[in-house]
């Protein structure tokens, strides 16, 4: 049965929320309580974003903290089933029923009431975001394939095509009383969470090309409210290991980029005609002259990633060999492989990088030094296939996906 508590849902019984915060306190009774009490981390998202990935992540701070060891409720601004917008006052009554150390997630617009509650000492905030072109593309598969009570599943359904899905995705729907405007128009309410200091914003993709300077960041947000005797890098492995895509009832691919692989000529046309701006506004563009075709080199912003830790867009990013940088040249040799023995495979999951405590070619989450289960799937493969099941108890945690 699906709980509630003041009409929002819950993932868990309060009961059961009790004593596992009763646990915690007693495992780390002996863990100084900050000044103004162990804020709330709560992780705000634009949908198709990596919701679930940040989840895992603040969850990680449990291992180290006595926060709660799963997300206490979920909400969003649209009801998934429905298409239901819900009231200002619904998003401020959530916000009121979060206690120290909960662990929180939300698709919150930045309404002045809500950020004034947001940027207080009772919270540790967070926002993720991601291209604008890969939302666009995810939510056509979500809508699609994977949410069957999604309110738009049956219109979805009765379009031609991928790039008929994809065109409504962008330019949203005008033929219907549900609120569904384009790309660029959802996500203006979300823009007030990157001017606001008190909230940590993070670029999905930065997760996955340079996850541990991202880390890096997430865990010092926390420690500049909340200061623990814990080593930095304990924390760090802990919020590395909380990571495991295959647990996320939404998880597709976890890839950047992949919007070229979707994006047809006219797509670009409409994309840029209804979003060019937003693009240039999160840094994903320096101006409306992109196109994604060739081996385009992933733009970087210079305060988070150097050239040498960047990507190659295209094949590098698909598993693929990087083509050679501009001005010659050519992609490094191989590794030798150690005493005749091949190299290690990498993991896949959230982009397929390996990470500095999965060394050795572990499942993504899995402990170090600790070998597959025999029978598993193979690093790299499986974090497509979730199981049914759990979509349709857990979907509604997403809300509705745009």
């Amino acid at each position: 049965m699906v709980k509630y508590l003041h009409g929002f849902k819950i993932n868990s019984p309060l009961s059961y929320l009790s004593n596992e915060k009763q646990t915690q306190h007693t495992r780390f009774i002996l863990t100084p309580t900050p000044q103004n009490d162990w804020p709330i981390l709560l992780g705000i998202s634009f949908p198709k974003s990596g919701t679930h990935l940040l989840d895992q992540i603040l969850l990680g701070f449990a291992n180290v903290a006595p926060f709660a060891k799963r997300v206490h409720s979920f909400y969003a601004e649209y009801e998934g089933e429905s298409g239901y917008k819900r009231t200002p006052e619904q998003a401020l009554n959530w916000l009121d029923t979060l206690r120290p150390r909960d662990v929180a997630s939300a698709h919150l617009f930045a309404r002045p009431e809500a950020v004034e509650r947001v940027c207080s000492p009772k919270f540790a905030p967070y926002f993720i975001f991601r291209d604008p072109r890969d939302v666009v593309v995810s939510h056509v598969f979500y809508v699609t394939d994977m949410e069957a009570r999604h309110v738009h599943h049956q219109y979805y359904q009765s379009l031609p095509d991928f790039n008929a899905r994809l065109n409504v995705s962008i330019l949203g729907r005008s033929d219907t009383g549900i609120e569904f405007p384009n790309i660029a128009d959802r996500f203006a309410p979300y823009l007030g969470w990157l001017d606001q200091k008190e909230v940590l914003t993070i670029h999905f993709e930065d997760l996955i090309h340079d996850r541990s300077a991202t880390l890096t960041r997430i865990m010092d947000h926390l420690l500049t409210r909340a200061p623990l005797q814990t080593s930095r890098q304990l924390i760090l492995n802990s919020l590395e290991t909380s990571i495991n895509p295959t647990k996320s009832p939404t998880f597709r691919s976890g890839k950047t980029g992949e919007w070229k692989k979707y994006f047809t000529d006219e797509h670009k046309k409409l994309f840029k005609e209804a979003a060019g701006d937003l693009l240039i506004k999160l840094g994903y563009e320096k101006d409306g002259n992109w196109s994604g075709s060739g081996w385009e080199w992933v733009e970087v912003r210079k305060s988070k990633l150097s050239l040498e830790k960047a990507a190659f867009a295209g094949g590098f990013l698909g598993g693929g060999p990087p083509p050679p940088p501009p001005g010659g040249g050519g992609p490094p040799p191989p590794p030798p492989a150690s005493r005749g023995r091949p190299p290690p495979p990498r993991p896949g999951g959230w982009g397929g990088r390996a990470s500095p405590v999965q060394e050795g070619g572990g499942l993504p989450g899995r402990r170090v030094g600790v070998p597959p289960r025999r029978g598993a799937p193979p690093p790299g493969g499986g974090g497509d296939v979730v199981n049914r099941a759990d979509r349709a108890n857990h979907a509604i945690r997403e809300g509705i996906a745009f």
